[in-house]
């Protein structure tokens, strides 16, 4: 990724690994299953490598959101910039996203999943939710991204007065990440019913919104007086006792997916960001670099890879681990060649792979 003609190697790198990281996601939840009739004829050890595999994955979309913190409220806005960025970030992304959501309705009755014309309206219209478990993502950016520039601005205020964001951050951390965390905890070792938060984190974007300025907070050095043994320690840990909340529930027989609002996710991602800009090299690796480039393009197809591939290969007399990898490498691999193929269409790469 090049900000003022110079490629910043450690986004590549946070770019390819994120991409990775959904890929390996999506295969490791259709092959394992991770619900507790799936996992019980398993042994632990695979028990555990699975929900290791889908906790590495659940990283991607937090690197994905901070990487647009880190190089986008970093920008100074004023009036003509804030319309060119919804003129070719926000409008791109948007036409990105209804070409897609159309191709899927095809996919999708392709598949023998009839959906009808006034479905495909309602989705197009954003009004209603594509039948893929990837799709959530896009309308997600394209209403934080509305109002991002404003936010830059607002985060500006920061710069001359360095602790001015501790308090909300802080708040809205404790109520976004913290409660989610206490309730995932009390479901999965008392049963007890969750806390209902009744604060209203709109104008933050909630989750997502904070996971995109604390990439900013990475980028702007906020955490660099932090020993880098500490940042590793706590990330880390928090990735060791998430996967031990999700393996007990499991073996309780609870059927418990870690989802991106779980402040064991957010320390564990905000920690690998936060070394990665620390650490990442100066040379250029070159399928780092691919990777990264086509990023978006395979989150866009790889799950058209993944639907028609994993029911053959569940079928496989191999194992689970076999079966995984062959998931993950044919999602990876048809995703990369089949944005590679759409690339050399006109126009393709930039409006509807949305690629810069």
């Amino acid at each position: 990724m090049q900000v003022n003609g110079k490629r910043l190697q450690w986004i590549d790198t946070v770019r390819a690994l994120a991409i990775l990281c959904v890929v390996l996601c999506h295969a490791t939840e259709s092959i394992y299953r991770l619900d507790p009739q799936h996992e019980a004829v398993l042994p632990m050890i695979s028990k555990v490598f699975s929900f290791v595999c889908f906790t590495t994955g659940r990283l991607g979309v937090p690197l994905f959101l901070m990487i647009s913190g880190a190089l986008l409220l970093h920008r100074d806005y004023d009036a003509e910039k804030i319309r060119h960025f919804w003129k070719y970030n926000w409008t791109h992304l948007l036409v990105c996203t209804l070409f897609w959501f159309a191709v899927y309705y095809l996919f999708l009755n392709f598949r023998n999943e009839s959906t009808t014309l006034q479905e495909l309206a309602l989705e197009l219209l954003l009004l209603d939710k594509v039948d893929l478990p990837h799709v959530w993502y896009m309308p997600e950016i394209l209403g934080l991204y509305i109002l991002l520039p404003f936010v830059a601005i607002a985060l500006k205020a920061d710069s001359s007065h360095p602790r001015l964001l501790l308090l909300p951050m802080l708040i809205f951390t404790i109520y976004c990440f913290g409660i989610p965390l206490a309730n995932d905890i009390s479901m999965v070792f008392y049963r007890t019913e969750p806390l209902d938060v009744q604060l209203s984190f709109g104008f933050s974007g909630g989750v997502y919104g904070l996971f995109i300025v604390y990439g900013y907070l990475v980028r702007k050095g906020s955490f660099r007086k932090i020993r880098t043994s500490v940042i590793a320690g706590a990330a880390l840990l928090s990735f060791v006792l998430l996967v031990f909340l999700q393996v007990w529930a499991v073996i309780d027989g609870i059927k418990f997916k870690t989802w991106y609002n779980n402040l064991l996710l957010l320390v564990t991602s905000l920690g690998v960001f936060e070394l990665a800009s620390r650490f990442a090299g100066t040379r250029q690796n070159r399928i780092i670099r691919l990777i990264s480039d086509y990023s978006f393009p395979v989150y866009l197809t790889h799950m058209l890879a993944r639907e028609l591939m994993k029911e053959p290969i569940r079928s496989l007399p191999i194992g689970v681990f076999w079966q995984m990898l062959l998931l993950f490498l044919g999602c990876l691999g048809g995703g990369l060649a089949a944005s590679a193929m759409l690339r050399r269409i006109p126009k393709f790469g930039k409006y509807i792979l949305y690629m810069k």
